[in-house]
């Protein structure tokens, strides 16, 4: 389900190529992440008819800096979105942020053109406080430099 959110993610003018997230891949990522001190915790959301998992979230907050968590993903499989489905994610990561953990601040981020994402974080009031830019650079020219 991972993979298949990835690869469908709006990648505005990057070329990069599929994504293969196995599930070693992923626990990899996990314990990469909690080696550089970052805590892990996420939700799946599942189709209550079929029980087939549609959605996940994962969050990172760092031993070190309780004052921030970051969302780390949340994606829902495409023929799924503009049903709730992230929203109702982004709900729980809220409901633990204020009932376990004393953050001040929950970053999170999102394509230009994921209109979905930008609709869920308008409706939980996040605030634009910075953007990131994303530069793509062909190995047949960097090769040249």
């Amino acid at each position: 389900m991972v993979e298949r959110i990835w690869n469908d993610m709006p990648r505005e003018e990057m070329s990069f190529g599929e994504n293969v997230i196995t599930s070693e891949r992923y626990k990899s990522m996990i314990e990469l992440n909690l080696k550089k001190g970052d805590r892990n915790f996420g939700y799946a959301i599942a189709k209550k008819e079929t029980n087939e998992p549609v959605g996940h979230t994962r969050v990172l907050y760092n031993k070190y800096d309780l004052d921030l968590v970051e969302q780390d993903d949340t994606g829902v499989v495409h023929e799924h979105r503009g049903n709730g489905f992230g929203l109702a994610l982004k709900y729980k990561v809220l409901e633990r942020i204020l009932n376990e953990l004393n953050a001040k601040f929950w970053f999170t981020g999102n394509a230009q053109s994921n209109k979905h994402m930008i609709r869920i974080n308008k409706k939980l009031k996040h605030k634009i406080v910075g953007k990131k830019v994303v530069y793509e650079l062909k190995r047949e020219e960097w090769e040249l430099i």
